[in-house]
């Protein structure tokens, strides 16, 4: 769970990014990279909780399903994001 968090936290991070200077656009792509690896390690750390202990089921799911959330976040969001972020404010 503290991989997910550590990804989550680059995807927030990202966006204050974007929020504070919004000329200057955060590297996606190495977040889209980074976020993807982290999400990966955590996935597979879960699914060998998963499989070690069945008091650990709820705990490991939960792991997971932030994990898969955050792998697929950028095929989700893409170009939506980007079309959002584009957009000029007021």
């Amino acid at each position: 769970m503290s991989v997910a968090t550590l990804g989550w936290g680059i995807w927030w991070s990202a966006l204050a990014w974007h929020r504070a200077w919004p000329g200057e656009p955060p590297p996606w792509v190495w977040v889209y990279v980074v976020t993807c690896c982290l999400a990966g390690v955590g996935m597979f750390y879960a699914f060998f909780t998963l499989r070690a202990r069945k008091s650990w089921v709820l705990m490991a799911t939960m792991a997971w399903l932030a994990n898969l959330g955050l792998f697929l976040l950028p095929w989700y969001v893409h170009h939506d994001l980007l079309e959002f972020l584009s957009r000029p404010k007021g």
